[in-house]
């Protein structure tokens, strides 16, 4: 629906369009209430089009008139679904990393380098991780998010040409990670794969302009350029394997089930023993799912759920 809505929204700002700007605009705001309405996360999209107006539509880096007025029913829906989210909409929202908001911070820190590593190299996916919150800003991990960020900033700078589109591709990136990074707003995961569906468009961008310029600088040699491009090839069906193995885990809930008891942290065992013989419950395996709510009690004895499930089951 964020796509669609941001699609309209170029067709709406195109120069060259003088026809249908009020079926743009009317599309373009539906499919953002859509948006709304299916993941409350799509509130940053106002924000997104200020960063694609301040970056990528005019010369300058400011804003016009005219884009600011566009703007204002994006900002108004949003800010409206703010006020619902807080008075009719509202419910708690827990945070296993605490409220102060500094180690917030320093928890959205650590986890950066995690986020960028399942893009490039995406083995090992789960459900569930676990962090220890870094209480110190010496942190490695915090000291070589830093470092990046810091690289990314230094990058902008020297690649003059390239400078609006990588500045885009980072504000795509970080104004999208924003509601989900729980610095604003605490959150009950350290990190969630799933958040990178819409923020990943922004590195992505950002490693286009990258290998574009890689095969500008290897086009003067064959050979080299070969090489370059069947490495690229080789990426790209490791990447294609590993999302059909991905698949294949979130087939059904027994085989997601069983793969997230395999990376679950001891904590974690008892619930996803649980969650595992619920499964095999709603198959009718009595014997598998008898023995898994006797392994979860075994590990969480007090668990009512647990307890509770398996008397249904009896």
């Amino acid at each position: 629906f964020l796509l669609v809505s941001f699609l309209s929204f170029l067709y709406l700002t195109d120069t060259s369009n003088t026809r249908n700007k009020t079926k743009f605009l009317f599309i373009s705001l539906t499919v953002f209430i859509l948006a709304l309405l299916s993941k409350e996360t799509a509130v940053i999209f106002p924000v997104l089009l200020a960063v694609y107006c301040f970056t990528l539509k005019r010369e300058g880096y400011k804003v016009s008139k005219s884009e600011l007025l566009l703007l204002t029913p994006y900002v108004v829906l949003a800010a409206v679904y703010q006020i619902l989210r807080i008075t009719t909409l509202n419910f708690n929202t827990y945070s296993s990393f605490g409220q102060d908001f500094t180690h917030r911070t320093l928890m959205f820190l650590k986890a950066l380098p995690l986020y960028w590593k399942k893009l490039t190299w995406p083995i090992g996916l789960h459900y569930h991780y676990e962090a220890q919150i870094p209480i110190e800003r010496l942190d490695p991990q915090v000291i070589i998010s830093i470092s990046i960020i810091v690289a990314m900033i230094i990058l902008v700078w020297i690649f003059k040409p390239y400078r609006k589109l990588l500045l885009f591709g980072f504000g795509w990136f970080f104004v999208s990670m924003a509601p989900v990074s729980g610095i604003m707003v605490p959150i009950n995961f350290f990190i969630g794969e799933r958040w990178l569906y819409l923020s990943a468009i922004g590195i992505f961008i950002i490693a286009a302009i990258f290998i574009d310029k890689l095969l500008d600088y290897f086009c003067r040699y064959k050979t080299r350029k070969t090489i370059i491009i069947l490495l690229f090839l080789a990426y790209a069906s490791f990447l294609i394997i590993l999302g059909i193995k991905r698949n294949l885990v979130w087939r059904d809930g027994l085989t997601f089930a069983k793969n997230t008891l395999a990376y679950a942290p001891q904590e974690k065992k008892s619930e996803m023993r649980g969650l595992l013989a619920t499964e095999y419950a709603e198959r009718n395996q009595e014997k598998e799912a008898l023995e898994e709510f006797r392994i979860a009690i075994s590990l969480n004895p007090k668990s009512p759920v647990h307890i509770y499930n398996l008397g249904v089951l009896y």
